[in-house]
């Protein structure tokens, strides 16, 4: 029923804490997006001190009209006292309820991409309020609450998506929509006075930005003077054949009366301004969180809200696709994000958040990972394989240091493999070797008995032994090394083909046998240095230097320099009788053949040859 008849001042009541005898003066403003505010000046039933004023701030009050209506329900903000001779003149400061959402800064995040605005809403203002929306929506992009108050966030996001947001001032408790949907529906009443106008600027950008199509009439505000204190924004009214709402209400005493100018506004006009609305209000934040999933190239950051569920983001390196280097679980890392687009976010690269020994010389590069390590000093570069045992911590040792001045390093507790499918190849370009002289002396020495023993035991040589022994001998062998590689690393196929290269083949085989022989073979190694190379195992030393091979062993077996791969090694089974007359019969004639008597001694040799032909000795 719509109220016809003013208010006066002394009507009103006032229920607090503190007892009002007379209300002096009161002044209620409401408007959308905002708290309600009311000024209240009363004179007090007794007197009145600061102490009081202190403790009486943040009680709750209400101020009725004649009917016993709301008019206005709220917290107490601010107590002035002006103290006269028999009574005190109290001046309050209220606001709406909704101002216990505005008070404490808070931090959190909201990631799921089907979160919704109620949603958001009920985790924000709706823990102290009862709040209602009047269309849902689908929130996809990520939010952040950066220290703001729940009131502040809400709004904005509010805001963000075209909704204004009212607060329930001639109510008990604390009652908020967003959007537009009144708390209730009245009559205008008496109007007193009327006006209307249009905010041309105000139309032009809303055309220019969140809606195009806006017209001029829809934008309209009516502003009425009325008698009915119990409406205030949020609410709606029927005039001229429409239902319009109540953006603003401002009740204030005129003449010891009260009256209540409202702002009436279409339905299409319930929307915040240009420089609230999500066109202008885009905000791009960096965020701070914890890595808890990877998949690929995507993450999710945990900001540290209870009950928010992190989203999948791309995670961007810094060197792009030249490196895939993701995050560890736990790491601290940086996400930066747009509002207004739920695709722009991206994660951008993760922080030390604890001390490490890395960090005491600036100028070295780390790369550290799962324990392991690389690390690009001044003038070396470390491979750590187990960062832990590097940093004291005890452990297995695995480390290969490349250094300017000390060369390559390799240090291991365990075993050292080398494995390669086809050839290893090993050079050294300096090297140094003591007693060279002396071992060139006695390979001369070694090579003459071995030589004499291989060709006793029925080796083959089918030229020239002088001709071998001098490539035998390490200045010919030195200058044939020299002319036969061609390059300072070369594959050498075969044993045999070694013993080639270097002195020629001295077997009896023919070239489809020595073809033959490669068949068991089962790979090839090739190791090459330009002055010295040592083989040893236990205490066994093979040494390849200045064209000398030495061998230094306590059990030696010289099979001699090239056999056929079908050499049958033959032994007599028996010496008889008849060797022995023969052995002595050939002894003597070496005697009579060493005589200087022509005739004789030509005589003796002859047969001597003849008897040696006969038992199958070509050589002796």
């Amino acid at each position: 029923m719509a109220k016809e008849e003013m208010t006066g001042l002394g009507q009103l009541v006032l229920l607090s804490e503190m007892e009002a005898r007379y209300i002096k003066d009161i002044h209620i403003i409401e408007k959308a997006n905002e708290h309600g505010i009311l000024r209240v000046s009363f004179l007090s039933k007794k007197q009145m001190e600061s102490t009081d004023a202190l403790r009486y701030q943040g009680s709750q009050l209400q101020v009725l009209d004649e009917t016993g209506a709301c008019i206005f329900s709220g917290i107490c903000t601010a107590i002035q006292l002006q103290k006269e001779t028999e009574y005190t003149e109290v001046q309050v400061q209220a606001k709406t309820l909704s101002i216990q959402t505005d008070q404490q800064s808070k931090t959190k995040t909201f990631q799921s991409t089907g979160k919704t605005l109620l949603g958001i809403l009920n985790q924000g203002i709706g823990n102290q309020t009862l709040v209602q929306v009047d269309s849902d929506l689908t929130v996809p992009e990520m939010l952040s609450q950066e220290e703001e108050t729940d009131w502040v966030f809400n709004r904005r996001i509010a805001n963000q998506y075209g909704k204004q947001v009212f607060v329930n001032s001639k109510t008990n408790g604390c009652q908020i929509h967003v959007g537009n949907q009144p708390f209730t529906i009245k009559e205008a009443g008496t109007i007193l006075s009327l006006s209307k106008g249009r905010n041309v600027d105000k139309v032009r950008a809303i055309q220019a930005g969140a809606s195009q199509s806006a017209s001029v009439f829809e934008f309209e505000e009516t502003t009425l003077t009325i008698c009915d204190l119990t409406i205030g924004a949020g609410y709606a009214i029927h005039y001229e054949g429409r239902t319009q709402t109540v953006t603003q209400s401002e009740i204030k005493a005129s003449q010891g009366v009260l009256v209540n100018r409202i702002t009436l506004v279409n339905a299409e006009g319930v929307m915040p301004e240009v420089s609230r609305s999500q066109g202008t209000t885009k905000r791009s934040s960096i965020l701070t969180g914890t890595v808890t999933a990877i998949d690929g190239t995507n993450v999710k950051v945990d900001f540290h809200t209870p009950n928010d569920a992190p989203r999948w983001m791309p995670y961007a390196s810094p060197v792009s696709n030249y490196f895939y280097s993701m995050p560890d679980i736990g790491d601290t890392v940086f996400v930066y994000y747009e509002t207004g687009d739920s695709e722009k976010i991206v994660c951008l690269g993760s922080r030390h958040v604890n001390q490490s020994p890395d960090f005491s010389n600036t100028k070295n590069k780390m790369m550290t990972a799962n324990n392991r390590m690389v690390k690009f000093a001044e003038k070396e570069a470390d491979f750590i394989g187990n960062r832990s045992e590097y940093d004291g911590n005890g452990g297995e040792q695995a480390k290969i240091t490349f250094n300017d001045e000390t060369g390559i390093e390799i240090q291991s507790t365990k075993d050292i493999s080398i494995k390669a499918d086809e050839k290893i190849n090993i050079q050294a370009l300096n090297g140094t070797y003591s007693g060279i002289d002396e071992l060139k002396q006695q390979f001369d020495q070694m090579y003459g008995e071995g030589d004499t023993k291989y060709t006793s035991d029925g080796g083959t040589m089918e030229f020239d032994a002088m001709s071998l022994l001098a490539s035998r001998s390490y200045n010919a062998l030195k200058q044939n090394v020299i002319q036969t590689i061609e390059a300072p690393f070369q594959v050498v196929g075969t044993l045999q083909e070694l013993t080639g290269r270097i002195g020629g083949s001295a077997g009896t085989e023919s070239e489809a046998e020595a073809e033959a022989a490669l068949e068991f073979e089962d790979g090839a190694a090739r190791i090459l240095s330009l002055d010295k190379l040592i083989m040893q195992v236990g205490t066994t030393c093979v040494t390849f230097a200045g064209g000398v091979i030495q061998i230094r062993t306590n059990a030696y077996m010289q099979l001699g320099t090239d056999r056929s791969a079908t050499f049958e090694h033959l032994e007599d089974a028996n010496y008889t009788w008849k060797d022995m007359i023969l052995d002595v019969t050939q002894c003597a004639l070496d005697i009579v053949g060493a005589l200087p008597i022509p005739g004789v001694s030509t005589a003796a040799n002859l047969v001597n040859a003849g008897i040696s032909l006969a038992r199958g000795d070509y050589m002796g």
